[in-house]
């Protein structure tokens, strides 16, 4: 096998997750990417919400800074208590799960 590239991706070990050993490693350039910062997530998705609203509901612009704070203060608080178990590794919540609510 000639010029053969191989990307993966993977998860913080936890929650019937791994470590992902030297062994394996050591064949891969290993970037990551920290988890963005509550006040981070809540200006981007107030920035992408309030473009909507204001494009197609101005009077409901107004009411952008306030969904984007309830929606990201309940996902931070479904992450931090609703974690992956070995038993229940099924789902973990994201950024994904956010942007839905934000993109409709």
């Amino acid at each position: 096998i000639v010029d053969v590239i191989f990307v993966a991706a993977c998860a913080p070990p936890g929650g019937g997750r791994t470590e992902i050993t030297a062994r394996a490693t050591r064949h891969f350039h290993l970037l990551w990417q920290p988890q963005l910062s509550e006040k981070s997530m809540k200006n981007i998705f107030t920035l992408i919400l309030g473009g909507f609203l204001e494009a197609n509901a101005p009077n409901l612009h107004s009411l952008a800074a306030p969904i984007v704070a309830a929606s990201v203060k309940t996902y931070m608080t479904i992450c931090m208590e609703m974690l992956p178990t070995p038993t229940k590794s099924h789902y973990t919540f994201n950024l994904r799960d956010l942007s839905k609510v934000v993109q409709g």
